[in-house]
């Protein structure tokens, strides 16, 4: 629920010990900032980024930003499938001859 917290523009301070593994998250986090990673071990510094997080004048227009910029940058998937369901088998010729066909669905 971290990844959709941040893709809605609401921050996020996570305890895992799957901190800096997935590579979905780390964008989300090293890029964008839209939320904190800390290892299960490291209770301090979760408490710290929840409290830097309070911290943050703006907070919720400096996120809505970010969530914007993020959402600028990726493509659309809901259309992208859908363009590439309703056109198989030709979707798949497009895309095998040019994959920045996808950048259409920004």
């Amino acid at each position: 629920m971290a990844a959709e917290a941040g893709v809605l523009g609401t921050p996020f301070v996570r305890l895992n010990d799957f901190s800096g593994r997935l590579a979905y998250l780390n964008e989300i986090e090293g890029f964008y900032h839209l939320g904190v990673s800390h290892k299960a071990s490291d209770i301090d510094g979760f408490f710290q980024s929840i409290q830097r997080w309070l911290d943050t004048p703006d907070r919720k227009a400096l996120c809505q930003a970010r969530r914007q910029q993020l959402l600028k940058e990726k493509i659309d998937l809901a259309q992208f499938l859908t363009w590439f369901i309703e056109s198989y088998p030709d979707s798949v010729t497009i895309m095998s001859r040019s994959p920045d066909y996808q950048l259409r669905f920004k």
